[in-house]
C-alpha cells in the first residue's frame, strides 16, 4: 500500500512540474536590422528551452501553423486579444512577445508574457 501512495504521489509530482508549452513570436526590431530581430528572438527561444521550464514551440512549426491560417508573425500582435488568438491557434499555454531595440552599442529588449487562457498579463521585462 505505501508503495502505492508513493508511487501515486510521484506520478503526481511529475504531471504537476511539466513544463509549461510556450511560443515566442519574433520580436519587432526597432532600429535594428530584421536579422538581428530574428537571431536576439532565436536567443531568447533557446535560453527559454535550456531553462528546462518550457516546451518552446519550434520556429517553423510555428511559422507553417499561422501560414496555413494566413497570419504572418511580422507585426500581428500588438494586444492581449491577438495574443490569446494567436496562442490558441498554435495550442501553446503561453505566448511571449516584445521588441527589439539599439541604442549606440547597446541592445534593448523589452518582453512580455501572457497566458492564453485567459489573456492575462504574466510578467513583463525590460533588460
Amino acid at each position: 500500500m505505501k508503495k502505492s501512495i508513493s508511487l501515486f504521489l510521484l506520478i503526481i509530482n511529475t504531471l504537476m512540474t511539466q513544463p509549461l508549452t510556450i511560443a515566442v513570436l519574433e520580436f519587432e526590431g526597432k532600429d535594428i536590422t530584421n536579422s538581428e530581430a530574428s537571431i536576439l528572438t532565436d536567443r531568447l527561444r533557446n535560453e527559454l528551452f535550456n531553462s528546462g521550464n518550457y516546451n518552446v514551440l519550434e520556429r517553423n512549426l510555428m511559422e507553417d501553423i499561422l501560414k496555413e491560417q494566413g497570419l504572418q508573425q511580422s507585426g500581428i500582435c500588438n494586444s492581449s486579444e491577438c495574443a490569446v488568438e494567436i496562442g490558441n491557434i498554435l495550442g501553446v499555454e503561453q505566448l511571449v512577445g516584445g521588441s527589439i531595440g539599439k541604442i549606440g552599442n547597446m541592445y534593448t529588449i523589452s518582453a512580455r508574457i501572457i497566458e492564453v487562457e485567459t489573456g492575462k498579463l504574466i510578467n513583463s521585462a525590460n533588460y
